[in-house]
């Protein structure tokens, strides 16, 4: 079975107030300048990854979680929390 990201729920992405996200096989994000892209994908990176700050351009505020599938059973649930359960775990 593959990984993938399923569903996406957050808060406080920058311009973006709230976004709920059923993602597919093949998903593709666009915008104009300043519409909330990056702040989308450093919220998917500080959730599955512990080293995200590496890849961090500015200082995050937000929250929200993941669900991936395919790494159990069922759905996986991570989240932007330092503290919470990581992709590496």
């Amino acid at each position: 079975m593959p990984v993938r990201v399923q569903k996406m729920s957050a808060v406080n992405l920058g311009p973006i107030d709230k976004i709920n996200l059923e993602f597919s096989d093949v998903n593709l994000v666009y915008g104009l300048n300043e519409s909330g892209k990056t702040y989308l994908v450093e919220f998917l990176l500080s959730s599955l990854f512990k080293e995200s700050k590496l890849f961090t351009i500015r200082d995050l505020q937000f929250n929200g979680q993941l669900e991936v599938a395919g790494l159990n059973k069922s759905p996986v649930v991570f989240s932007p929390n330092p503290k919470s359960k990581k992709l590496e775990d």
